[in-house]
C-alpha cells in the first residue's frame, strides 16, 4: 500500500491539484524529503542513514512501476515469462 501512495498518489496529487486548483499543490513534494529526514532520524547510524533513506524513498517510484505492471498484466489476463538473471 505505501508503494502505491508514495509512489503514486502523492504524486499524482500534487500535480493534477497544482494544474486544476491551485500551484500551491505542489508543496506536497516536500514530503519526500520530510519522510526520508523521518526515515534517517529512526535508523540512526550517521550519513549511513541517510543514503539509506534517501535510496528508501526513491526506490518507491520503481517499486510503483512495477505494482502498475502486474496489475496491468493480471486485468488483461497476460501469463508473465520466467524472468532469470545470469
Amino acid at each position: 500500500m505505501r508503494i502505491l501512495i508514495w509512489g503514486g498518489a502523492v504524486p499524482v496529487i500534487a500535480v493534477v491539484g497544482s494544474v486544476l486548483v491551485n500551484p500551491a499543490f505542489l508543496l506536497i513534494f516536500a514530503a519526500y524529503p520530510l519522510q526520508i529526514a523521518r526515515i534517517a532520524r529512526r535508523d540512526g547510524r550517521g550519513w549511513e542513514s541517510w543514503r539509506y533513506a534517501a535510496f528508501t524513498v526513491l526506490a518507491k517510484f520503481p517499486e510503483m512501476q512495477g505494482a502498475l505492471e502486474y496489475i496491468v498484466s493480471r486485468l488483461m489476463r497476460r501469463r508473465t515469462g520466467l524472468i532469470e538473471y545470469k
